[in-house]
């Protein structure tokens, strides 16, 4: 297997230079020829509910021909591509001013997304070819903008649209390939270090164990020997669930959402929902998709030996004998708080889940 054959499809645009490419300002605005009304270019790393759009102007002013860079016949679009934004600074020469990473690159021109930065001078910038997530969207900064881009008959020449599919073209992917990992690198050690930093914020003046416990976590995660990107999830997912305890303890009142008991060794934020099942980091960190629950009514509620009809009375399953059920205090229990409409949603999910009847036995 050849080094390039783990390189991602790749394709060269190049564009007008700008600072930001978030939108024409007062100190910011495309620079080298053309008209103002072709440079949709100006917000190719403006965050638009959570994705970047990016524009280039074809060499024929219609299409990209995507199947240069591997498409299939008859397709639209191609995912997973790197796309590389040049530029040519003062100096005349072309350089990476950004890239984006697993973009769909489609072949003709899309309308964006109604975004109020795009309507500058009377135009009407909506058009662009490659999308990708923030997350995915690497702008250089101008001070740093030192991987050139080849010029001549085998590299990008005069186009504004390279496809590399020359031997230069190929060696210059691979090289661009190293440069979106630092990029990527750099940015996986700033996210992690600002969940770090959230991560203290979340158990800052914390005795309780499980909080303690999210913090020893988040240290021995940060000292581990795994790339900074899977750190960053690790932390990212633990902080959320500290961040998701507060606010089901505030819910319940700082303590069970059926004992009211208040020792905090003893209290589990249970999700309703089960973490692995729910559809967003929204449902996964909503308080109303949570219980604060005793250790023993956790496990029960857990494993759907017990759940929670829409007035919060406690229903409770046949795996249960009547004398274990008295004896756990489990007859005639309920929430200390009727469910509201949302968190009755999460708990008809779980009573859909493990079979309960709307009626306790």
């Amino acid at each position: 297997m050849t080094e390039t054959s783990t390189i991602a499809p790749t394709i060269f645009f190049n564009v007008a230079w700008m600072n930001e490419y978030r939108g024409i300002t007062d100190i910011d605005a495309p620079l080298v020829g053309g008209s103002w009304a072709e440079k949709h270019e100006v917000c190719n790393f403006l965050d638009i509910n959570g994705r970047c759009y990016g524009f280039v102007q074809p060499p024929n002013g219609e299409n990209i021909n995507i199947g240069r860079i591997g498409a299939s016949e008859d397709t639209k679009f191609i995912d997973g591509v790197t796309v590389v934004w040049s530029a040519r600074a003062r100096n005349g020469k072309t350089v990476v001013v950004g890239l984006y990473r697993n973009a769909r690159l489609h072949s003709s021109r899309q309308k964006l997304p109604n975004s109020p930065l795009h309507q500058q001078g009377g135009f009407k910038l909506e058009d662009y070819f490659a999308e990708c997530r923030v997350e995915d969207a690497f702008l250089i900064s101008h001070k740093r903008r030192d991987h050139f881009i080849p010029r001549g008959t085998d590299a990008m020449g005069q186009c504004l649209v390279w496809y590399g599919d020359t031997d230069t073209g190929r060696l210059e992917s691979a090289k661009i390939k190293n440069l979106l990992e630092k990029l990527s690198a750099a940015a996986a050690q700033g996210e992690l270090e600002a969940a770090i930093a959230e991560a203290g914020n979340v158990t800052a003046g914390s005795c309780d164990d499980e909080q303690r416990e999210i913090e020893e976590d988040v240290k021995n995660i940060f000292d581990s020997n795994l790339p900074n990107i899977d750190k960053f999830n690790l932390v990212r997912a633990r902080v959320g669930q500290g961040k998701f305890r507060q606010q089901v303890m505030l819910r319940w009142r700082n303590g069970c959402a059926v004992t009211g008991c208040q020792v905090s060794a003893m209290l589990r934020a249970s999700h309703i929902k089960p973490w692995r099942d729910c559809v967003n980091a929204s449902e996964q960190l909503s308080a109303d998709n949570g219980l604060m629950l005793t250790a023993n009514l956790d496990a029960l509620f857990d494993r759907g030996l017990i759940s929670f009809d829409k007035t919060g009375a406690m229903l409770v399953s046949p795996e249960i004998s009547d004398l274990d059920s008295k004896n756990l205090g489990l007859k005639g229990a309920r929430l200390l708080i009727r469910p509201s409409e949302w968190q009755d949603r999460y708990l008809a999910y779980h009573r859909q889940t493990f079979g309960f009847e709307r009626e306790s036995r």
